[in-house]
């Protein structure tokens, strides 16, 4: 179906693959929306080969999104008191070996691999808890210093 010359691409609803796979196009050649694509389900916007659930070739813009845990744990087991928090000499011996920080990807794995949103938010969550640590333990050296300063 078109709704205009087949050059203009003002709309074009067709099945060019005849595997069962919708396109729908609404510019010039190369915009297209796959719906559901029939091989497996896999929706895309900007491209015509989505290899997840919903493949996005460009930005997306949203006003809220919400990730399911569906297993991942949130870092609260930063405050266990068994948790091994890393001494600041540790960190600064890891960053100084390896250029970023630990448990934290490096700028070259994630330009190779890509960055899950999930796992990084919680990565990052986890860096601000142990944050968090380092400061209230700072404050507590600086009560004792004052303590003893005031003597």
């Amino acid at each position: 179906m078109r709704t205009s010359s087949a050059t203009s691409g003002h709309f074009v609803l067709e099945n060019i693959t005849s595997n069962g796979s919708l396109y729908l196009r609404g510019g010039k050649q190369g915009g297209a929306l796959v719906l559901n694509d029939i091989n497996d389900g896999n929706v895309g916007i900007g491209t015509t080969n989505p290899d997840s659930k919903l493949s996005v070739k460009g930005n997306i813009h949203a006003r809220e999104v919400k990730v399911d845990m569906n297993g991942a744990v949130a870092p609260d087991y930063v405050f266990d008191i068994n948790y091994k928090l890393l001494t600041l000499q540790e960190v600064q011996d890891f960053i100084n070996k390896n250029g970023h920080l630990p448990n934290v990807p490096s700028a070259k794995q994630m330009d190779e691999e890509g960055l899950h949103l999930k796992e990084m938010n919680l990565k990052l969550l986890e860096k601000i808890e142990e944050i968090t640590l380092y400061v209230l333990k700072q404050e507590q050296r600086i009560k004792i210093l004052e303590d003893q300063l005031s003597k």
